[in-house]
């Protein structure tokens, strides 16, 4: 949670113009996706079935972190656009065309 954290203040402390580069978006984003993910999952895997009672913000938090790993990017795109800040270059998100 706390390298999560630090990578969201990262990106916004190092953006230009008061935007943050896409790269640094990307890898704030998917790291803190994943570990609000994780943290709500294991929260649930210790409630048990309590944890899926809507009384219980258990369950609450489990929808709304997973709903985030799609919303604006799934984890999949984010790993992809950090792989082309890496790489310096674009990956096509297209299948390539089958010689027929």
């Amino acid at each position: 949670m706390e390298a999560a954290q630090l990578l969201l203040l990262r990106a916004a402390a190092t953006a230009p113009g008061g935007l943050p580069s896409a790269q640094a978006a990307a890898m704030a984003k998917l790291a803190c996706n994943e570990a609000g993910y994780f943290a709500a999952n294991e929260a649930l895997q210790i409630m048990g079935g309590m944890g899926f009672s809507e009384e219980i913000t258990v369950q609450y938090c489990q929808r709304r972190t997973r709903g985030w790993m799609i919303a604006g990017g799934s984890v999949e795109i984010l790993k992809t656009k950090i792989a082309e800040g890496v790489f310096r270059r674009r990956f096509s998100q297209r299948p390539a065309d089958s010689p027929d």
